[in-house]
């Protein structure tokens, strides 16, 4: 599924933005030096968050794209720098649980809008 750049630029302004923790990318490359896979993280103590991933079109090399740059980058970086914890996201849940991801319950809860 494709993402309208103007959001993914949103997105990522928001990420770089917060100054809690540190600001992370994983790129995975082809062996031209094409970009086929990045995804944006934020390593804040002993957690690291997976935030965002773009990927390549080119269905021969998206999945092994996906799973390096979601998966086995982000793990590699987490086990070098001491984090217990990898925070992964809400989507795509079955590729994450085949390769040992924990679901857990997520609750979001904000204040209504209105006078006080």
């Amino acid at each position: 599924m494709e993402t309208d750049p103007d959001l993914v630029r949103m997105r990522l302004e928001d990420w770089v933005a917060e100054t809690v923790g540190e600001r992370l990318a994983f790129a995975v490359r082809g062996g031209d030096g094409r970009l086929l896979a990045a995804s944006f993280a934020c390593h804040r103590g002993d957690v690291l968050e997976m935030y965002e991933i773009g990927l390549t079109g080119d269905a021969d090399v998206r999945h092994l794209a996906y799973v390096e740059a979601l998966v086995y980058a982000p793990l590699r970086y987490a086990a070098r720098a001491g984090c217990v914890e990898i925070q992964m996201g809400l989507d795509s849940s079955t590729p994450k649980t085949l390769r040992g991801a924990i679901s857990t319950p997520v609750w979001a809860v904000a204040e209504a809008p209105g006078p006080n």
